[in-house]
């Protein structure tokens, strides 16, 4: 049961509905009466009865639905870019950022094959406008996961938004709402205890019952209505800032997780307030329903087609006027109704002969008078060639019968019917595709430059939409950690166009938590249309046949890139082996490298022989080295026996001495003289030891420097081989 107070705002949510209602009841008579225009018929009712009462044919011409058809066939190859980044001064894991952008991307693609984004598109074209809407709701019937679905608002003309709102995607309005006709049987099973036997009496343009035959249909609005309420902002020790319900929520999660690290304190905070928006479900009697919202921002998005805002009158109100793309050329088609219809009475009136004939020249026998009653018959014609004779007996002659000829068509008549496609191309500015048919000067070339042009015709109501999908996006970024709480895993798409699964909110997966304003999405008009795609094989193509090094790079490295240029059946199932095949030839390419260039084999064979060289000069210098060591080493051995077989010699002498009684002075004074020349001799024996050490240090640095020189000459010899 709603209570009393939210049943005492009834009088004033009626209100808004009923006035925003009237404000844009001019752009939705418009939308419809285009879209009746452009898909079903060019006369209104209104135009077949005067044609009746004119007793003209009721024929068309429609010249409005081909270029709408065409514009709508090039959107729908349409792949937007979507970009997520942080907000600067941020620290975000970047593993987040991908899987929100991937998330959206997948949330997007769903859209798509609901046909969201092209029957969106087909309405602004066509009406003047379109309004999406992203709201949470379960992934199925058994499950207790929810996702973010976006949608298209079937019949935009049953929406409203606040009439002050300034944005064009609507997304600052106070209050927006949605109508909903449902049968009073229907409304009585949802709320048994709803009132639907008073009746307001508001004198308004919208109906809040009506009926269906015998059936009652009410009008159910959900209107959702902007409030604020107060909040603590704090600030923590570590400069991140969050609502203080949401920091209690943290610490409460920060225990309960056994952290032992402390949870940053509060360093300072302040009053502020949050909005929000509360749903009212109501009719022309009751509020019925009542429910606080986690939307801060509208979850209805305004797809704008080419609008613009007038002033009514001297100093009247600021109205926005939505503008159909067909809504210039509506003039040229009711002309070309109005020619069409008088080329059709004209041969409808047609005969195939007409006679001027004398009363007199008309013949009595029954038979020949056949030819005048039926003309459409091929038949002789017979007349009298003179009157009946007179009291006299004369008889005048009668003029001859003379067929009267068909008067033409005014040749502006025709003028006005032929040019009609020249005309409407010239204020559509779209593309003739006719062109280049009968001219053969007119090159392939031309025909798709031109039809680029008339794309850019459109480009405000492609950019209009590429802002209601930006607002969508920020929308979705706001939801998703709302919605996306407990551990589980989620589809994603990647930039390559790959479909992953992302483990959130558990051990080794991303945890979806960010404050507001952390995150943006940047949504971006694709241009791969059908005719950019050719565009942009063709220079990869040209490219490619100029330049090896980018042939081979495409041919390897760029191949999925040429193929998202390419459109035919299966190109999807030959991007994934595209990837395959890739990453094989990658591995193939590590385990059996490909065999050297012959410039390199004969390089390296050079190489090989000069090393060879200079391994059998250097064993010819060691064989030398040691020749001559072996030499000095003989010389040094020669003289160490020298002195050993002279020491010999004078402790014999000594031994003599002393035998054949020489003074002790005397055998002192030789041992001195002895001991001298024992240390000479050493002395020598040394000098020239260390002379020939210093001769093999020269002789194997002069060596070393020798191979040096040697390799470098054969590096030299081999990098010029190379090059």
């Amino acid at each position: 049961m709603v209570s009393k107070t939210h049943q005492e705002e009834l009088p004033r949510l009626k209100r808004c509905v009923e006035d925003t209602f009237e404000v844009d009841y001019d752009n939705n008579k418009r939308f419809h009466d285009f879209i009746a225009m452009a898909f079903k018929s060019s006369i209104t009712d209104e135009e077949a009865q005067d044609l009746t009462e004119l007793n003209r044919p009721i024929v068309e011409c429609n010249l409005l639905s081909a270029p709408l058809n065409r514009l709508c066939g090039e959107y729908s190859k349409q792949q937007p870019s979507i970009y997520a980044s942080a907000s600067p001064d941020i620290d975000i894991d970047p593993a987040l950022i991908l899987f929100v952008e991937g998330s959206f991307r997948h949330a997007l693609e769903k859209a798509q094959n609901s046909n969201v984004q092209y029957e969106g598109y087909r309405q602004s074209l066509a009406g003047g406008f379109n309004i999406k809407s992203l709201r949470p709701d379960y992934i199925n019937n058994m499950s207790f996961h929810q996702e973010l679905k976006i949608e298209l608002r079937r019949d935009p003309t049953l929406c409203g938004f606040d009439p002050m709102a300034k944005e064009i995607t609507k997304c600052d309005a106070n209050f927006y709402y949605e109508l909903y006709p449902i049968l009073e049987e229907d409304l009585k099973r949802k709320y048994p205890k709803a009132e639907t036997s008073k009746k307001s009496g508001y004198g308004t343009s919208l109906k809040w019952s009506y009926n269906i035959g015998r059936k009652r249909v009410i009008m159910l609005v959900d209107f959702y209505d902007k409030k604020t309420k107060k909040e603590t902002l704090v600030r923590l020790a570590n400069d991140e800032e969050m609502l203080k319900s949401d920091y209690e929520r943290k610490l409460i999660e920060h225990e309960e997780a056994g952290i032992l690290e402390p949870a940053p304190i509060i360093k300072e905070e302040r009053e502020t307030e949050v909005s929000y928006f509360c749903r009212y479900t109501f009719t022309e009697n009751e509020v019925l329903d009542y429910e606080e919202t986690s939307y801060t921002m509208p979850h209805f998005v305004w797809g704008d087609g080419n609008s613009i805002r007038i002033r009514d009158g001297n100093g009247g109100q600021l109205k926005q006027f939505t503008i159909p793309y067909i809504y210039p050329a509506a003039g040229l088609q009711s002309l070309t109704n109005l020619a069409m219809q008088t080329i059709a009475a004209d041969f409808a009136n047609m005969t195939m002969h007409k006679f001027a004939i004398a009363e007199e020249a008309i013949p009595t026998n029954p038979d020949f008078q056949d030819a005048l009653r039926d003309v459409q018959q091929g038949d002789l014609l017979v007349s009298k060639a003179y009157t009946k004779p007179d009291a006299n007996g004369n008889k005048l002659p009668l003029p001859p019968v003379q067929p009267v000829p068909r008067e033409p068509l005014p040749q502006e008549v025709m003028q006005a019917y032929s040019g009609a496609m020249q005309m409407l191309q010239n204020i559509l500015g779209t593309f003739n595709p006719d062109l280049g048919i009968n001219n053969s000067e007119l090159s392939g070339i031309s025909i798709i430059e031109g039809a680029t042009q008339s794309n850019a015709a459109a480009m405000p109501y492609v950019v209009n939409d590429m802002l209601c999908l930006n607002q969508i996006a920020q929308l979705y970024i706001d939801l998703l950690p709302k919605y996306v709480k407990t551990p589980r895993t989620v589809p994603i798409i990647t930039r390559e166009g790959k479909r992953e699964y992302v483990k959130i909110n558990q051990e080794g997966g991303i945890k979806v938590e960010y404050g507001p304003g952390d995150l943006h999405i940047r949504v971006e008009a694709g241009v791969n249309f059908a005719i950019a795609k050719h565009r942009a094989v063709q220079q990869i193509v040209a490219i490619m046949k100029i330049s090896p090094q980018f042939d081979e790079f495409m041919n390897e490295e760029g191949l999925p890139i040429l193929l998202d240029n390419i459109e035919f059946k299966g190109v999807d199932i030959v991007k994934d082996l595209a990837y395959k095949y890739l990453e094989k030839k990658k591995q193939e390419a590590a385990q059996n490298p490909p065999p050297p260039p012959p410039e390199q084999i004969e390089a390296q064979a050079k190489a090989d022989t000069a090393h060879a060289q200079v391994m059998n000069a250097h064993t010819k210098q060691v064989e030398t080295f040691e020749k001559i060591k072996s030499d000095k080493l003989k010389n040094v051995i020669g003289v160490a026996q020298t002195i050993n077989t002279r020491q010999a010699n004078d402790t014999a002498r000594i031994q003599v001495l002393g035998e054949i009684g020489e003074s002790r002075a005397q055998i002192l004074l030789k041992a001195k003289e002895i001991s001298a020349e024992e240390r000479r001799t050493d002395e020598m024996a040394k000098q020239e030891l260390a002379a020939l050490i210093m001769g093999r240090q020269d002789q194997e640095h002069n060596h070393l420097k020798d191979i040096i020189e040697i390799i470098k000459s054969g590096n030299a010899n081999e990098n010029t081989a190379q090059a």
